[in-house]
């Protein structure tokens, strides 16, 4: 049995042991690579949609900004952008942080879960983003809607 230090627990929630170098205090000199072997392949890119809508009275050059922001970070992380327009102004369907109307952003991507999660991190601390929402899709769904 390995000692304390050298045991991990991989994504699987499965038990996992490394032994580790230590220097001569006892301390580890690195840590144990417990994710995913190197040299794997890269998993598949998944298809994800996320609308996000932001206030109506921003100005077009606000809302450009904003889509331009969105579409480097996908681009950051890999991803391949598909969509990223502005789909409508519409009026709500109830009040968001005292808003009454919004315009609503589409962006459709293929990419890791990374970059998905980045994307959904900006929209989040973007004080003129008023709500998003980002769905995962299967390919036949995305090449329907992508055409």
């Amino acid at each position: 049995m390995p000692c304390a230090c050298c045991v991990g627990y991989n994504r699987a929630n499965e038990i996992m042991s490394a032994h580790l170098p230590t220097d001569p205090s006892g301390f580890a000199l690195r840590s144990p690579n417990l994710g995913p072997e190197e040299g794997k392949q890269m998993e598949h890119p998944r298809y994800y949609e996320t609308m996000a809508i932001v206030p109506a009275d921003l100005d077009e050059a606000q809302v450009e900004a904003i889509i331009e922001r969105a579409r480097q970070v996908l681009q950051t992380q890999g991803a391949t952008v598909h969509t990223a327009r502005v789909w409508d102004k519409r009026k709500l369907a109830y009040e968001i942080k005292k808003h009454k109307e919004g315009i609503y952003l589409l962006f459709r991507y293929e990419g890791q879960p990374k970059a998905a999660e980045e994307l959904n991190r900006i929209l989040k601390i973007n004080e003129n983003v008023i709500r998003f929402r980002t769905f995962r899709m299967e390919p036949e769904e995305f090449a329907r809607f992508s055409s």
